[in-house]
This record gives C-alpha cells, structure tokens and sequence, in this order.
C-alpha cells in the first residue's frame, strides 16, 4: 500500500494557488457580463444559512470564511475555514436545492456572489473559469482526504499543527503569513478534540517558539516539526 505524504497540504496549496489567478482573471470579466455581485460581509455574518435556497456559489475575495454544520440535536461543527481563491456554495451545481452548511465571515471579508446560471454560462464558456473550479474541487478532495487520515492515524498534536500551518500558506511563493487570531473553540471544533488540550498544545508551541502571539497569529515553518517526527 502506497503511504500518505507527511504533509499533503503542500500539494493542496500549490493546486489551489495556480486557480486562485484563474479565477481572479475570469470573475473581473465576469461581472460585466452580469449575474454576478460583489458583496462586504462584517465579522459574524452570513452569507447563507443552512437551509436557505441554494442559488449562488460564493468566491472569496479576502478575509476568512467559516461553513459550520448544525445537526437535528443541535450538536454544531466547523467543517472549513476558507480563504482568498476559495469558493463555497458549490453544491448548487450538483442540484442540491438548499445550502448544506452555514457560511459565516469570521473577520471583515468580500466575496462575489455568482448567480448558479451565470456560474453555469462561466464554467461552460470561459476556460480559466473552468479550470480555476475544478482546480478547487480537486484541492477540496485532497484536503478531505488528508483530514480523514489525519482524524484516523494522527495525534490531536499533529492535526493541531498541521492545520496551523494550513491557515498560513497563503502567502506569495509558499511563504507563511500571520492569520487573524482564532479562538480554541473554533481550533477543537476542526481538530476534533477539547478545548482545554487545545490550550495546553498552544502553550506548547509558544514555549517552543513555533507560534507567536500578538494583534494576529503568526505560525512559524519550524512547527512542522510536529508533523514530520516520528
């Protein structure tokens, strides 16, 4: 059996790089050509609700986006935190009548709302739109994937880590860049763990000097030490 690379979010990061250009290129076309609206979203709130009527997918221009699921009992999970080049309310496409997650702007974001038939028209007609969905798509599925593995194989530590330093490649060439400050809540949510050992690995990784705390977060490449050691 082939083994799972160390870090596969290199793979994802590279994928979703190249069709965040595609897309950025395409959607300054594609608002001449109407069906699409470009709207600011404060800290908090919605795009959609879980539930509401599925007829746009979303593009994230810039600041964070956070799409939670809310079970029958009430019992809620984080399921991404998404960034510039990220598209959401993609299921629309594949005939899902009602949005399955809730979309919520975590801090101040701008994101271009595309109507389903402009989306539609755009994938079908404009190649680098094309490109730049199916590019996230195949990044999206590599990401389920590594989470997967990381739920069934890896320590809560390592999920940690490796989802720290996921929030901070998205600087130009690779390069890490300091995220907004997230809370332990939201970081055991994704990790599936506690928020009290969520406290105690943070603290750890300041000690160790692979964090740093101030008016954001910065996440340094020495963390990858936790994911790379045996």
């Amino acid at each position: 059996m082939p083994r799972l690379p160390k870090d596969p979010f290199v793979a994802h990061m590279t994928t979703a790089q190249l069709a965040v250009a595609r897309a950025d290129d395409a959607l300054v076309k594609a608002r001449l050509g109407g069906g699409c609206t470009r709207l600011r979203l404060r800290a908090g709130q919605a795009a959609f609700r879980q539930g509401d009527t599925g007829d746009a997918v979303f593009y994230v221009e810039d600041g964070a986006i956070q799409l939670r699921v809310l079970s029958a009992e009430g019992k809620e999970a984080i399921l991404a935190v998404l960034g510039h080049g990220d598209f959401f309310g993609e299921s629309c496409l594949a005939g899902y009548p009602l949005h399955l997650t809730t979309a919520v702007a975590t801090t101040a974001a701008a994101v271009t709302r595309i109507d389903k038939a402009a989306m539609t028209r755009l994938v079908r007609d404009d190649p680098r739109m094309a490109a730049a969905l199916v590019g996230f798509l195949l990044a999206r599925n590599v990401q389920v994937e590594a989470d997967l593995a990381e739920q069934m194989i890896h320590s809560a530590e390592h999920r940690l880590a490796r989802l720290l330093l996921e929030m901070a490649s998205g600087g130009r060439d690779g390069k890490l860049i300091a995220i907004p400050n997230i809370s332990q809540g939201v970081l055991a949510a994704r990790v599936g763990t506690t928020r009290s050992r969520i406290n105690q690995f943070m603290n750890r990784f300041r000690r160790l000097g692979y964090i740093e705390y101030g008016d954001e977060l910065t996440v340094h490449a020495s963390l990858n030490d936790v994911i790379v050691r045996p």
